[in-house]
Formats: structure tokens, C-alpha cells, sequence
């Protein structure tokens, strides 16, 4: 046995090799909290940029309530007008198109805005991590280097770099507008009838326990899902690069067996993680669609209607509105 299988055997029967469980029995939460400490400290440079892109979030999400205020006006004066048998008047009714027109103009625009402020924040962002990597690997000894795996450090200048895009660029205007934006056209509902605004809400609560029930310990799960894909990519990397080796020395199974367990092991954490939770996912996706939404709300409102409690044009405004609550949790679960 040669001096390369011998430091192999070893590598691969030692606790603290590339297939070493231990990386992967690290205490979860403990990684988490690290984790975000770490995210804050490097997101310091630009927090005013971010705070000032969800202050811009959140003004665009409330702004979405404006159409719906032109749109009740506007049908009150067409219903109206249908009515009394005559023709609307033309000047309100163009007065109102150019606000309809004018608050959709105002309220992308403060969108776009926002959006370029994070866009421009993360490419900076993305230069501090890079920047700041590099001076740490140039000032390492050239033991380090032996002693850690090239595809941990492929993973993390590469991968997690351009992963925190979305964190950065998307998240802040987004999960603010997904919370604004609902919001207040929640509370607008309630406003034109707070019987119809208990409508469009009606699902919400057996939606908000199965998630909570499904989002438990999901930081601890995070972390431990980035231990496990650091391991495959590192034996990934052990892997490919021993292929001429095996083709030389014949060592048959041996140079894959490491990236193989890495690979299994990920997958059996996965899904036991996830199975679970797929009837729950089912469930609560199913009590919040958008055709279960517009059901309730539209037989719920037109019950109203016919015994006169409210109108046609509120009945409509407000399904409109309950059909915003699905796009809004979607936003808020892939930013999360």
C-alpha cells in the first residue's frame, strides 16, 4: 500500500474527513444565530440603502389601495348612470381614468425606484464580500489551503455570493410591498363593508396554523441543509479531481464513495425534513388559491347583495381585493 492510499484510508475512516458527519451534527441553532450575526455585520455598509428601499416598498404596497378607490367611484357613477337611464357624464368619467392612470404611473415608478436603490446596493454588497474574501485568502498560509477543501471555498465565493442576490436586490421591496399592499387593501374592504372584508380574510387562519406549524425550527433546518451541500460540493470537488488518478491506479469505487455517502446523506436529510410537510403545504396552498378565495368571496357577496345589504360594484371591488392575498403570501414565502 502506497503512502497515498495509506493518508486516503485515513482521511476517510477519521472523524474529521471530508465525509465526517461532524460538520453536519454542529448545533443548528447556534450556526443560525451566528449566521445572521454575520449577514448584519456584512450588510452594515449598505443598511441605509436597504431601510431606504423598504420605506419605498412599503409606500408602493400601500398605494395599491388607489385604483381600487378610482375604480369603486367609477363604477358608482356607470351604475349609477344605468340606472337613471341616461349617459354618464364624460368629464367625471375622464377625470377619473387620469387618476386610475396616474396613481398605476406613480406607484411603478416608486417600484422602479426602489428596485434600482437594492439592484445598485447589491452590487456593492457583492464587491465588499468579494473584496474582503480575497484579502483574507491572500493573507492565509499556505497550509490552510491543504487543509480545506476547494469546493468549500468554490461554495462560498461563488455560490452563497450570488445566492444573497435575492436577500439583497428583491427581498426588502418585495416582502415590504407583500405586507403593505395586502394590508391596506384589507383594510380598505373593511371600509366598503366589513362584511365583505371578513370574507376576503375567511381562509386566512387555517393558512396562518398550518404555516406556522410547517416554518418551525426552519433557520436550524437552513443551516443544516448549507452543512450538508457544503460537504457534497467539497467531495464533488474530491471527486472529479481524482478521476485521472483512478484511471492510472485502477482504485475502482474508492475515489467516488465519499462524494456518494455526501450525496445520500443530503438526500435522506431532505426528505425527511420535507416529507412531512408536503400534505400541510398542499393544505394550506389549497386554503388560500385563488379560486377558493373568489368562491367565498363572490357567493358570500352576492347573498349580501340580493337582500340589499350592499351593492354590485362593492361586491366586485372586494373580490378583487382577496385576490391579492395569494401573490402576497407566495412573495412572502420565497423571500423567506
Amino acid at each position: 500500500m502506497t503512502d497515498t492510499d495509506e493518508r486516503e484510508d485515513a482521511t476517510a475512516s477519521s472523524p474529521s474527513g471530508p465525509d465526517a458527519n461532524d460538520a453536519c451534527t454542529e448545533d443548528p441553532r447556534a450556526a443560525h444565530l451566528a449566521g445572521q450575526r454575520a449577514f448584519k455585520e456584512l450588510t452594515a455598509p449598505i443598511r441605509g440603502a436597504m431601510m431606504l428601499a423598504r420605506v419605498l416598498g412599503f409606500l408602493y404596497g400601500v398605494l395599491a389601495v388607489a385604483p381600487y378607490v378610482v375604480l369603486v367611484q367609477l363604477g358608482q357613477v356607470l351604475l349609477a348612470a344605468a340606472r337613471s337611464g341616461g349617459a354618464a357624464d364624460r368629464t367625471e368619467v375622464m377625470t377619473l381614468l387620469m387618476w386610475l392612470t396616474g396613481a398605476f404611473g406613480v406607484r411603478y415608478g416608486i417600484y422602479f425606484v426602489a428596485l434600482a436603490v437594492t439592484h445598485f446596493a447589491d452590487v456593492r454588497f457583492g464587491h465588499i464580500v468579494r473584496s474582503r474574501m480575497v484579502s483574507v485568502l491572500a493573507a492565509a498560509p499556505l497550509a490552510w489551503f491543504t487543509a480545506t477543501n476547494s469546493g468549500a471555498v468554490r461554495k462560498a465565493i461563488q455560490d452563497d455570493t450570488h445566492d444573497v442576490h435575492t436577500v439583497i436586490a428583491h427581498a426588502p421591496v418585495e416582502s415590504a410591498a407583500a405586507v403593505s399592499a395586502p394590508a391596506s387593501l384589507l383594510i380598505y374592504s373593511f371600509v366598503v363593508d366589513w362584511r365583505l372584508g371578513l370574507l376576503s380574510i375567511a381562509t386566512l387562519p387555517i393558512y396562518g396554523l398550518l404555516n406556522a406549524w410547517m416554518m418551525r425550527d426552519m433557520g436550524e433546518k437552513t443551516a443544516q441543509m448549507d452543512r450538508h451541500l457544503t460537504r457534497v460540493s467539497s467531495t464533488m470537488v474530491e471527486f472529479v479531481s481524482g478521476i485521472s488518478v483512478v484511471k492510472a491506479f485502477g482504485t475502482v469505487g474508492r475515489s467516488h464513495e465519499r462524494f456518494t455517502r455526501a450525496a445520500e446523506d443530503f438526500s435522506r436529510f431532505y426528505r425527511d425534513w420535507c416529507s412531512p410537510l408536503l400534505k400541510g403545504s398542499a393544505l394550506g396552498q389549497a386554503s388560500v388559491s385563488p379560486s377558493l378565495i373568489l368562491l367565498i368571496s363572490t357567493a358570500g357577496g352576492a347573498a349580501f347583495a340580493a337582500a340589499g345589504i350592499v351593492s354590485p360594484v362593492q361586491v366586485i371591488t372586494c373580490a378583487l381585493i382577496a385576490l391579492v392575498i395569494p401573490a402576497a403570501i407566495e412573495v412572502l414565502g420565497t423571500t423567506a
